[in-house]
């Protein structure tokens, strides 16, 4: 992330790589530093899906490897939820079709 004073405003400018890895740039404007921080790093979150790490030169790759892990396991969480969800709509729609067909015999 690179941040700069523009006159009394602060501009923060960050490229972040979304879920399909496709590079997205980022530039915010705020009345502070700290400010600005916080804005590239909630847009980075949305680009992202949730997910805001920032790497520079001193990470390492177990570091990014951990990251990594740690994506995986909740991606993996999310969609064992998102089964489970539509597994229960598939069975309520299923008793509920399997209801109005005998109500109409």
């Amino acid at each position: 992330m690179t941040i700069d004073q523009r006159g009394d405003r602060f501009r923060g400018r960050a490229k972040v790589r979304n879920g399909a890895g496709e590079e997205v740039r980022i530039t915010e404007y705020a009345d502070s530093a700290e400010e600005v921080i916080t804005a590239v790093k909630a847009k980075a979150q949305l680009v992202w899906g949730g997910l805001f790490a920032e790497v520079t030169r001193a990470s390492t790759v177990e570091q990014l490897a951990q990251l990594w892990l740690a994506t995986v396991a909740d991606l993996k969480r999310q969609l064992a939820v998102a089964e489970n969800d539509l597994a229960r709509a598939s069975v309520a729609d299923t008793r509920g079709a399997s209801r109005t067909v005998r109500e109409e015999q």
